[in-house]
């Protein structure tokens, strides 16, 4: 007997469930692709936008809740001009200062009358520069007969007692050319240096709280000292 072969096809609805179903396979995958794409994409995004954040954060805090300067709460509101500056490169500013064209009259005679000052006082930069941190401000207020008024303000680095007698190793050099008397105002000591010359400018010093505060007119002094003391 001859034996059949029968070939059974599948039918069409079968054929187009496979197809159909391969068909969501391949979408599922596409979908979940997509999905880890999007999710690196967002991911990436809040990391970006945690690092904006932060160095925002960082800038507001420099810019807005700390001052640039310690100096800074403590400049008067009428000031017409303030110069942070490192003491160690006081010498090139001061002449590039002076000797610019177009240099501001109140500051050269500032800068000649500390100069005489100091080589009245035998007093170097050796003297100075151990006894105060590198930044300094010197600041320039309204003038008073046609006199600038000014303040210098450092800050104290070595300790108390160390500062103590640097500081009183100057005042007795300073009272070999320079009358001293001193003022007490709110507990703390104002010295006026006077020069034995009374045609000569008179000068203003008082430390408290680690500051050093040296001006050419006491109520500019007395004003920086309450500033400190609020």
């Amino acid at each position: 007997m001859q034996e059949i072969f029968l070939k059974i096809k599948k039918s069409i609805g079968q054929a187009n469930r496979q197809t159909a179903s391969s068909a969501n396979s391949n979408q599922i995958k596409q979908e979940k692709a997509a999905a880890k794409i999007k999710f690196r994409r967002n991911l990436f995004f809040w990391i970006l936008l945690a690092l904006v954040l932060v160095e925002a954060g960082a800038i507001a805090y420099i810019l807005i809740l700390k001052p640039a300067s310690r100096y800074q709460p403590l400049i008067p509101a009428d000031a017409v001009s303030t110069i942070y500056f490192n003491y160690s490169g006081l010498n090139d500013l001061a002449n590039s200062l002076v000797n610019k064209q177009s240099a501001w009259p109140p500051f050269v005679s500032l800068a000649q009358n500390l100069a005489d000052f100091f080589n009245r006082a035998d007093i170097k930069a050796s003297d100075i520069k151990p006894l105060f941190e590198d930044q300094m401000a010197f600041v320039f207020l309204p003038s008073l007969n046609d006199s600038a008024k000014w303040i210098l303000m450092a800050t104290q680095k070595i300790s108390d007692n160390q500062f103590k007698l640097q500081m009183d190793q100057i005042e007795k050099k300073l009272k070999q050319n320079f009358n001293l008397t001193q003022e007490i105002y709110r507990q703390i000591t104002i010295t006026e240096v006077k020069p034995l010359n009374q045609n000569y400018r008179r000068f203003y010093l008082a430390y408290l709280k680690n500051l050093f505060i040296f001006s050419n007119d006491t109520s500019v002094a007395k004003n920086i000292i309450d500033k400190i003391l609020r």
